[in-house]
C-alpha cells in the first residue's frame, strides 16, 4: 500500500489522520478494541451541515473501541486540513471521542479523507488504511416554523384531548426509580386544529409487602406497568383507541400480576426461568428468555388476554358510539399501536429460594409486548449488551404502514405470545418507551434502531442534552433532588425539537435509574 496521504478533492481538501493510540503492557493487547476501532471506522458516515446553523457530529461509534477502565487506549487526530476554512473544526472532545463542530460559513459538497492507523506503545503499526466519506454543507435553509399554525381542536366531535400531557412518579424501592413522561401534540397536527393521537399511562405498585407475604420477602416489590400507543392518524377516532388501549392493557396487567389468583403462579413462571438462565449469566444481563417454557406459556397466555381486554374495550366503544349516532362506526376508526412495559424487582438473594453457595443476585424482571412502530428498548450503557431492543417494530411496504392492537387476529395467542419478551437485568440506567414521532428522526432504519452507537447519540446528544433538567447532574446534585413533576415538564419542552420533516405526535416514557446514571457519570470522569 502506498503509504503517502495526499488526497484529491477541490478547494477545501478535507482530510486527516485518525490514530488508535494502545499503550498497554506487551502481553496484555486486546484486540477487540482495534477490531472495534477499525469496524468504527469504515461504518462511519456524516450527518449533513448547514450554512449558519450549529453543527455538532459526534463520532460516539469510537466510543467501543475505548473500553471503560482502560486508560492506556485513546485516539489522536493528526493533519487535519481544511476545516476551519468551512468554519468548523474538527477534534478530540472531552470524552476523549473525534467530533466535528462548529457554525458552517457556506455551502461544501465533497469528500472527507481519512487514514486510520495504529500506534502501539509509541510505534505506528504498518496495518494503516484509507477510506473516503461523502460531507455536505447544505444551503442556509428559511426558518418555516412560524408559518406553522397552532389551531385549537374542535368541540363538535367525540373524544376530546389535550394537546400535551405529562407523567412522573418515583418508585421509592432500595434503587429508587423515577418515572417521567410527556406527550406532545404534533406540528402537523397542530397546524390543521387535529387531536393529539398519542397517550401513556402507567399503573405502580405498592412499595410495602403484597398481601401475600413471603417470609422471604420475595412479595416486598409489586409489578409496575407502562404503556404508551400511538393513534393511526387515518383512523378517525384513534385518539380514543390509543386511550383505552393504554388503560385497559395497564389495569389488565397490572391486576392479573398483583392481585389475581394468578398472580403467585406468573411469579412461579417468572422464577423458573431465571433459574433456568442463571447458569448463562453473562456481565449484568440475563437476556431474554426465548424458549417455549412453562413461563413463555403463562405469559403468553396472561397477554393475550390483556390485549383481548383492549380490544374487547375497543369493539364495545365503537359500539356505543355506532348506536348513539347512528353512523358507520368500525373497530378500525380505532386503529393503535401498543408498547407495553411490566417491571418487577426482586429482592435476590432472599428472594429466591437458593442455599448459601448458590446465592442469587437482585434482579429486575422486565415483560414487555410490542405491536406497531416506535420503540421500546432498555439502555445500558456500562455493560457488553449495551442496548435491549424488546421486540421489533413492525413497518409496512409504504411509509406509515404498521400494525395495530385493534386488529381482531392480533387478540389471538399465537399472534400475541412472540411479541412477549422476558428479560432479566441486574441493572439498567433507562427503560425507554417512545412513539415513532420521537424514534423516527433519529433511526432511519431498522438496523440502526439495533445500534448502540445511534441510542448513545440519541440518549446523550439528543435526549440529555436537549432536557437536561430531566436527568440528574453533577449540578442537580449539588442543588438538590428536581421534583418529577419538573423533569416531566423538561421532557414535554425538549418534545418541541425541530427536525426537518418529522412533525407527528411525540411521546416518550422512561424509568430512570438515578443512582446507575450518578455511578456511570463518575466512573466516565475517573477514565
Amino acid at each position: 500500500m502506498d503509504k503517502s496521504f495526499e488526497p484529491q478533492s477541490t478547494s477545501p481538501a478535507l482530510s486527516f489522520t485518525l490514530v488508535f493510540v494502545d499503550n498497554t503492557p506487551p502481553g496484555h493487547k486486546d484486540r477487540y478494541c482495534r477490531t472495534q476501532f477499525e469496524t468504527a471506522v469504515r461504518q462511519l458516515r456524516f450527518d449533513v451541515a448547514r450554512v449558519k446553523t450549529p453543527y455538532l457530529f459526534r463520532m460516539s461509534q469510537f466510543s467501543d473501541a475505548l473500553r471503560p477502565g482502560r486508560d492506556q487506549v485513546r485516539l489522536e487526530l493528526e493533519d487535519v486540513q481544511g476545516f476551519d476554512a468551512l468554519g468548523l473544526a474538527c477534534k478530540i472532545d472531552d470524552g476523549g471521542l473525534p467530533q466535528i463542530v462548529g457554525t458552517p460559513l457556506r455551502a461544501f459538497k465533497g469528500d472527507v479523507h481519512i487514514r486510520a492507523c495504529s500506534k502501539l506503545n509509541g510505534e505506528k503499526e504498518p496495518d494503516d488504511f484509507e477510506v473516503t466519506r461523502s460531507f455536505e454543507i447544505a444551503e442556509e435553509s428559511v426558518d418555516t416554523w412560524p408559518l406553522w399554525q397552532d389551531l385549537p381542536t374542535p368541540t363538535d366531535t367525540p373524544y376530546e384531548a389535550p394537546n400535551q400531557d405529562t407523567l412522573c412518579k418515583t418508585i421509592p424501592l432500595s434503587a429508587p426509580i423515577v418515572v417521567i413522561g410527556a406527550s406532545q401534540r404534533g406540528r402537523s397536527h397542530a397546524h390543521q386544529g387535529d387531536f393529539r393521537d398519542d397517550y401513556m399511562t402507567a399503573r405502580f405498585a405498592d412499595s410495602n409487602p403484597l398481601s401475600r407475604g413471603d417470609d422471604n420477602g420475595e412479595w416486598r416489590y409489586g409489578w409496575h406497568v407502562l404503556t404508551v400507543s400511538d393513534g393511526a392518524g387515518s383512523a378517525t377516532f384513534s385518539r380514543k383507541g390509543a386511550q383505552l388501549v393504554c388503560d385497559t392493557m395497564a389495569d389488565a396487567l397490572f391486576n392479573e400480576l398483583n392481585h389475581s389468583s394468578n398472580s403467585a403462579p406468573l411469579t412461579d413462571a417468572v422464577r423458573d426461568s431465571f433459574n433456568e438462565r442463571w447458569t448463562r449469566l453473562q456481565a449484568n444481563c440475563f437476556g431474554p428468555v426465548d424458549s417455549m417454557t412453562r413461563s413463555r406459556l403463562k405469559l403468553g397466555e396472561t397477554f393475550t388476554r390483556a390485549v383481548y381486554a383492549a380490544y374487547m374495550a375497543v369493539f364495545n366503544e365503537a359500539a356505543t358510539l355506532r348506536e348513539r349516532t347512528r353512523r358507520h362506526v368500525s373497530v378500525r376508526d380505532y386503529n393503535a399501536t401498543a408498547l407495553c412495559v411490566a417491571v418487577k424487582r426482586f429482592k435476590g438473594a432472599d428472594g429466591w429460594k437458593s442455599d448459601k453457595l448458590h446465592r442469587r443476585p437482585p434482579v429486575w424482571a422486565i415483560l414487555s409486548y410490542w405491536i406497531g412502530d416506535g420503540a421500546v428498548a432498555v439502555y445500558r450503557p456500562n455493560d457488553e449488551n449495551r442496548i435491549l431492543t424488546l421486540g421489533k417494530g413492525d413497518s409496512g411496504e409504504y411509509a406509515g404502514e404498521t400494525r395495530f392492537i385493534t386488529s381482531k387476529d392480533e387478540a389471538r395467542f399465537d399472534s400475541v405470545e412472540p411479541r412477549v419478551n422476558l428479560t432479566f437485568l441486574r441493572n439498567f440506567e433507562g427503560i425507554i418507551l417512545a412513539t415513532d414521532g420521537v424514534t423516527d428522526p433519529f433511526f432511519p432504519s431498522d438496523s440502526s434502531m439495533e445500534t448502540f452507537s445511534a441510542w448513545q447519540t440519541f440518549w446523550n446528544d439528543k435526549l440529555r442534552a436537549g432536557a437536561p433538567d430531566a436527568f440528574p447532574s453533577l449540578q442537580n446534585e449539588k442543588n438538590g433532588e428536581i421534583a418529577p413533576q419538573k423533569r416531566a415538564d423538561a421532557l414535554l419542552r425538549w418534545l418541541m425539537f425541530k427536525e426537518r420533516g418529522y412533525h407527528d405526535d411525540r411521546t416518550i416514557l422512561l424509568a430512570l435509574n438515578d443512582k446507575l446514571a450518578a455511578r456511570n457519570r463518575s466512573t466516565a470522569n475517573d477514565d
